[in-house]
Order: structure tokens, then sequence, then C-alpha cells
């Protein structure tokens, strides 16, 4: 099965957004918000997105490795990764494979759910956030319900101004397919 395979774009007529992720890899652009409620197949639709991404071969001929250079994280793994990265001293025993640095050498990262991370310590959140956008260079997709104007409120202008440079926005809508 071949990516996108697996999504319905005519449960809530999503063609033109599914042609738009589809073409994303290819863009001149290196962000792509999906803005949706709910349920309407944002998630769905980014993991499809990632099976574009092929493992590389790294190493030598003496250390050959595969690595993935997609990085699917949900929002709150990303939170955990941030957290050891602004607080290395600290001891973190979640179950993670990747580390923060990891995600500078991907081509594309996948951030699911943006703007559901616990609040408590947000300014870390936030500075990690930051630096992340400042370092990374490939593509950037990511997952949230919340519009502009409450993700600036959230994160901040400067963030959010940095989240929209060479971006495109998708909205997504429709019905909670979990509720039909």
């Amino acid at each position: 099965m071949s990516a996108f395979d697996n999504f319905n774009p005519d449960f809530n007529n999503q063609h033109a957004q599914l042609e738009k992720v589809k073409s994303f890899k290819n863009s001149v652009k290196n962000t792509l918000f999906l803005v949706g409620t709910v349920g309407v197949g944002k998630t769905h639709l980014a993991k499809e997105f990632s099976k574009l991404y092929n493992k590389k071969k790294i190493g030598d001929l003496m250390s050959v490795g595969y690595r993935d250079t997609c990085a699917f994280i949900p929002v709150r793994d990303f939170h955990f990764l941030l957290y050891e990265y602004m607080f290395p001293d600290m001891e973190y025993t979640g179950s993670l494979k990747i580390y923060f640095k990891d995600l500078f050498c991907m081509e594309c990262v996948i951030i699911d759910d943006l703007g559901t991370e616990p609040i408590e310590n947000k300014g870390y959140f936030r500075s990690g956030l930051q630096d992340f956008l400042d370092r990374f260079t490939g593509k950037l997709l990511i997952t949230t319900n919340l519009n502009g104007e409450a993700l600036q409120e959230k994160y901040g202008e400067k963030i959010f101004s940095r989240l929209c440079e060479n971006m495109e926005w998708v909205d997504m809508v429709g019905k909670d397919y979990r509720r039909v």
C-alpha cells in the first residue's frame, strides 16, 4: 500500500486538501499547517504524508544503518524532547527513541496536535520551540485545532511569525469521522 491509499477524501470532500498535502514535499513552501476541528483527518493525512519519505542509508562500510528521514511526533512527545533538551541534567525516563538534536537531521518533521501540549512551564516550551524553528531547515508539517489568531495568542507574535514564514495553510473542514 502506498502513501495516501488509506485516506478517503470523499468523506468530507477533501480532494483539494489531499492534493495540497501530496504536493508539499516538492513545494517551495517549507511549512504546511493542517488546521481544523477534531476528527476531520488532519493526523491521518499527516501520517500518510510521512510515508513519502524513505529510510536513508547512513554510515560507512564498517557501520551501516538506516535512519528515518521524516519524524512524526505527537506534540506531547515533542514537549518531552524539548524538556530534555532545555534541562539536560534532569533525568527523563521516557521511552522516546529520538533526541531533540536528531530532529535537525530530518528532511521533514511533523508535529501533531500543536496547541494541546501541557501548559505548565510554557516558557521553556516557547523557548525550545523558537530554537527549533530558528535552526530547522527541512519541511515542517503541523496539525492543529487552533486558528491563526489562537496560535499567535498562545505562542506570541515572534514564534507565530516564524511559523508563518514560507507557509501554506490548509483548512480541513467536515464532520468528525469517528462519530459517523
